[in-house]
């Protein structure tokens, strides 16, 4: 399944950053360089590493680490509410910045396992949902 399958595309975040897999999982999409494998996301015209401009498409694992976090308080219009951001590391070297669903069960931390969600993230003036991924903490369970 993909983005489009979810939500017409007006209403989806990144939708070429990630996708929902047949099992229900939802991966993250980098770019990686068919040249020294470095992996990008987002997506760039060129490698950092070795300045080469040919990438692959390439799922990042299933769980990042929570490296920082911030709580979002006093949420702009069309939030539901309070909301935390952050920034995940994956084992394939990526750094990637989203929102955080907070579980009352799982304190956030930086170092906690996280994993992967289809949210709906905020809704546009007109009540239109806005839907994207979101990292959720796992607490050493399984990710979706």
């Amino acid at each position: 399944m993909n983005a489009e399958t979810i939500a017409p595309p007006s209403q989806i975040i990144a939708g070429d950053c990630w996708r929902e897999t047949a099992d229900g999982r939802i991966e993250l999409l980098a770019a990686r360089c068919t040249a020294c494998g470095t992996h990008h996301l987002p997506h760039v015209p060129v490698c950092a590493s070795c300045s080469k401009e040919e990438f692959a498409t390439a799922a990042l694992g299933p769980r990042g680490t929570l490296y920082a976090y911030t709580i979002v308080r006093m949420p702009p219009p069309g939030y539901a509410g309070e909301y935390a951001v952050g920034y995940v590391d994956f084992p394939e070297g990526v750094r990637v910045f989203g929102q955080i669903r907070i579980v009352p069960e799982v304190p956030l931390a930086s170092g906690i396992p996280v994993g992967l969600e289809i949210a709906t993230l905020f809704k546009r003036p007109d009540a239109t949902p806005v839907i994207g991924y979101r990292f959720v903490p796992t607490a050493g369970g399984s990710p979706r």
